[in-house]
């Protein structure tokens, strides 16, 4: 069960085990004017240090997700921006407002990937880290993780974005107090952008692989031509996904690698017309078309 949060009780762990660093989600440092004097106390003091979404009800509101399926993929975005802000009525200088954008979307395909976009946005520097629980300690080379199960089954993980990450692993079971009864995960993946900007994405594909089986090199894309995508590579398919989680798509150039036949772009109007024209090594795609049409979750497949 790679890939599964870890699911903790911690009775005595300070309450850290319910933060997204055992949630398999993000960790966005926050900001408020009045955070340095503040006592934090009970659920607020591991939300505030672990940069977490706010628990109880604090938080300024709900998440909102789309989603679509198609032929080979399941597809699902939510705007999460809410989950990590805490607002204060009664004394404003002690609201916690500093994340702009946190969304996440993901795109699993032909069963043995799963290809995940995150954006991080805030008012002012700090850590913005992507957590993954896993049952094994990874071997992390280069940009990859390789989680081996005793099974022999593998999980790929490939960091595309950011693009000079810090990839790390700890034992997260032994932070907490206790960890549940029968739960099989133990370890924390960790990427962060060491410098810690005010904006920053995340890029991930994983695969699920049989034992000896060899990984599917990513590869990082970017559009050449207008609204900025973001995209990767892998075996036969491209995903891409729009840079800015808001914002009119103008029309796009993006790069068709060789080998490439199926191709997915995420972040369009649902059940809109495009244009697409096949240029040989990009395509151009361009709003208020008869071309092909983008499904009820914004993504256009096309096959070539």
């Amino acid at each position: 069960m790679p890939g599964k949060e870890m699911s903790n009780y911690d009775n005595g762990g300070g309450g850290n085990g319910g933060t997204v660093v055992y949630h398999n989600t993000l960790a966005l440092q926050n900001w408020c004017p009045a955070c340095s004097t503040i006592t934090w106390q009970g659920v607020d003091l591991p939300c505030w240090t672990n940069g977490s979404q706010w628990m109880e009800g604090e938080n300024a509101g709900d998440p909102t997700t789309t989603m679509s399926t198609g032929p080979g993929f399941v597809y699902a975005t939510s705007n999460l921006t809410n989950l990590y802000n805490r607002p204060e009525i009664w004394i404003p200088a002690d609201a916690v407002l500093d994340v702009t954008q946190a969304t996440r979307s993901i795109l699993w395909l032909n069963n043995d990937y799963i290809v995940v976009y995150d954006r991080a946005t805030t008012q002012h520097n700090g850590f913005k880290r992507f957590f993954l629980s896993l049952v094994t300690n990874p071997i992390v080379s280069g940009n990859t993780a390789t989680e081996l199960l005793p099974s022999g089954q593998q999980l790929f993980v490939q960091t595309l974005l950011p693009l000079n990450p810090s990839l790390t692993s700890f034992n997260g079971a032994a932070n907490l107090s206790p960890i549940a009864d029968l739960e099989p995960t133990r370890y924390i993946y960790q990427v962060q952008d060491p410098s810690e900007p005010l904006d920053t994405r995340f890029l991930h594909v994983l695969q699920g692989a049989d034992p000896g089986a060899p990984m599917s090199a990513a590869t990082y894309l970017q559009s050449t031509a207008g609204t900025a995508f973001d995209g990767a590579a892998f075996g036969a398919a491209a995903v891409w996904f729009p840079v800015s989680g808001s914002g009119a798509f103008a029309g796009s150039t993006l790069p068709l690698p060789a080998g490439v036949h199926t191709v997915l772009i995420t972040g369009l109007t649902p059940n809109a017309g495009y244009s697409v024209s096949n240029q040989g090594q990009s395509i151009i795609v361009s709003p208020n078309g008869a071309t092909a049409t983008a499904d009820a979750g914004g993504v256009l497949r096309l096959s070539y």
